[in-house]
């Protein structure tokens, strides 16, 4: 009975299972990145009106540095980056600054996380996450941006969990050198509903791949 009761208590304490369960892959130190490249409908509501912070007015800190690669996309056309809706995501102690910019088109958002830029037109349950591995001498870190519907981040470490700094619409955690990468990464939104996602190393890029007709290269999944 009492084996019984013991049971009954951790199945009543134990947390409710998450509502969904996707993979990052962890991009290695050194390496180059692989990317998706995504597809859209004129029905799909355009990604950036899911964020709070191109709503509001901006700020003199919102204009992007000239060293930010995230000036590397603001061409012309429904592709290019709108930098004059540019805003500041957060800043962390250590200087690391994320900016972000809409697409023309409002369908997309590119973000910055210091130089390194990248873009996305989708998000995976409220994320765009993107961890990159530590190395011997080099920092890792996780990062990315959440919609409006996400209040906390954690990331897992096995057992240890450590939240990330949530600023507006943006995450970030800094890996310090040598340290273990993560191995999970657990996003909660505003009802207290969980969502995880589970970190795999990046597979290695194929070393050749078919030539049909019609066929488009491209990388079956995103690292980093």
């Amino acid at each position: 009975m009492r084996a019984l009761a013991a049971l009954l208590a951790g199945l009543a304490t134990a947390s409710p299972a998450p509502a969904s369960v996707d993979i990052v892959y962890a991009q290695r130190p050194s390496a180059t990145s692989q990317g998706f490249m995504f597809a859209w409908t004129r029905e799909t509501r355009p990604l950036a009106d899911g964020f709070r912070v191109f709503r509001g007015r901006s700020r003199p800190s919102d204009v992007v540095p000239r060293a930010s690669g995230l000036r590397l996309f603001g061409g012309s056309g429904s592709f290019g980056v709108d930098l004059t809706h540019s805003r500041l995501l957060l800043a962390v102690h250590d200087g690391v600054r994320i900016y972000a910019a809409p697409t023309r088109d409002r369908r997309g958002v590119c973000f910055a996380v210091d130089f390194r830029p990248r873009c996305t037109y989708t998000l995976m349950h409220g994320l765009d996450p993107h961890v990159d591995l530590a190395g011997r001498q080099a920092a890792g870190s996780v990062s990315g941006i959440a919609d409006d519907s996400i209040v906390r981040l954690e990331v897992g470490f096995g057992s240890r969990h450590v939240r990330a700094r949530l600023g507006r619409n943006a995450f970030y955690l800094r890996l310090r050198p040598r340290s273990p990468g993560p191995t999970q990464l657990v996003a909660f939104d505003r009802s207290g509903t969980r969502h995880v996602y589970l970190v795999r190393p990046c597979p290695p890029p194929p070393q050749s791949l078919p030539l049909v007709p019609g066929a488009m290269l491209v990388p079956p999944v995103q690292c980093g």
